[in-house]
């Protein structure tokens, strides 16, 4: 896992991107093909579906979405891009559950 400050670096170092362009064009377009790609449709009748096979795709297509287009920097307009090996590192070393409240 990286450290805050390596975080940091990739902030500043990162491909500049406007937080416009990030919003209405690139995030947008990608998410469109991602959803194209994997056939990923909106059940109306079934808000919480539990379908493995659709719940996979959705992890799938949102690994890929954020291993191309990484997490916008909003305060350097810049993308923070991560490796295919460091996202799976940070899912896998994700806490299983948070508690919110008491």
């Amino acid at each position: 896992m990286h450290s805050f400050l390596e975080v940091l670096e990739k902030a500043e170092s990162g491909p500049i991107c406007e937080e416009k362009e990030w919003n209405m064009k690139l995030l947008p377009k990608k998410v469109s093909e991602k959803v194209k790609e994997y056939g990923i449709k909106f059940n109306h009748d079934n808000l919480i579906p539990n379908d493995d096979g659709l719940i996979d795709d959705v992890f799938k297509a949102g690994f890929e979405l954020a291993l191309e287009l990484g997490i916008l920097c909003t305060s350097t307009e810049r993308r923070i891009i991560f490796s295919e090996e460091e996202l799976k590192t940070a899912v896998r070393e994700a806490p299983s559950e948070r508690i919110l409240g008491r």
